[in-house]
This record gives C-alpha cells, structure tokens and sequence, in this order.
C-alpha cells in the first residue's frame, strides 16, 4: 500500500473499506453504516428531532431499487427505533453516485439534508438564515456576497 493510499485510509471516516478492481485499477470503496451516521449527525446538532425522510437508492443506476425510510411527526420511542432499525445498513459512501437523500426536520425549526459531491455524501445541518434586505445592510453587498468583513458586522 502506497503513502497516498495510507493517508487516504488515514483521513476516510469510521467505517468499513475495502478495495475493488474496476477496469484495471483499484478502487477503494468506503462503507459507511447509515444508522451510525445519522446518529452521530444528530447527536452533533444538539436539536431534539422532529421527523425525518430518507430515501436509499443501493443501485444509482436503477431508480427500482429506491427505498423509503421515514419517522413521522409525534412519534414514539419504539416508532424511531424500527426507524433506525431500518436505516442499519451499509452503503458507499466514497466517489461515485448519491445512494442516500432526504431531510431531518427538528424541533428547534432547523433541519439537516444531504450533502453530495461527485458522490461522496455527507449531512449538512441547516438554520434559516436572518432576513435582510438589501437597503437593511450597512454594506449594500453583503447580501449577496456575505464576505464577513467585519467593518460592516452589527
């Protein structure tokens, strides 16, 4: 295993890999488990749930194997278990197609969605931003570009 390939498994997160050859070269491939990762998503968020909807699709390249996986609003203790129960699944996680999407609303008014680049997927939490119309801002741009300069924070 080359330094690249070690610093590549050194940085991947918690997870199984292994590797597949694909038309001559190695491919590594990064098994993240969906429960795992939506509990220690939601436990970083420090927001109580409210409901959620993921959609798993193991196949990106038929739309047939789709699954959908929610918690309802008002639900019980035993409602979100059989919930994570069926999120307790292995998928890849690395380069390549988006297997996971879907949304957690929470209690707070915040809520989480997936991320994805290039198919490497992640959740992002997200807060509803402040409203602030242009003639509002003491830097008529910062509305659009929201640089940070500090001159112009309140």
């Amino acid at each position: 295993m080359g330094l690249t390939t070690s610093l590549m498994l050194s940085l991947m997160p918690s997870g199984s890999t292994n590797k597949r050859q694909v038309n001559s070269l190695n491919v590594i491939v990064i098994n993240m488990n969906a429960k795992t990762e939506f509990l220690a998503h939601i436990v970083r968020t420090d927001s109580k749930v409210k409901c959620a909807s993921i959609v798993w699709q193991p196949d990106v390249y038929d739309p047939l194997t789709t699954n959908a996986i929610n918690v309802l609003q008002g639900f019980d203790m035993e409602t979100f278990n059989q919930f994570l129960d069926k999120l307790n699944f292995d998928y890849d996680n690395g380069y390549g197609g988006q297997q996971l999407y879907g949304y957690i609303w929470y209690e707070d008014g915040t809520w989480s969605e997936r991320g994805e680049y290039d198919g490497s997927e992640w959740w992002e939490h997200r807060r509803c931003p402040k409203i602030e119309f242009a003639s509002d801002a003491k830097n008529p741009y910062d509305h659009i570009y929201g640089d940070g300069d500090e001159r112009y924070a309140e």
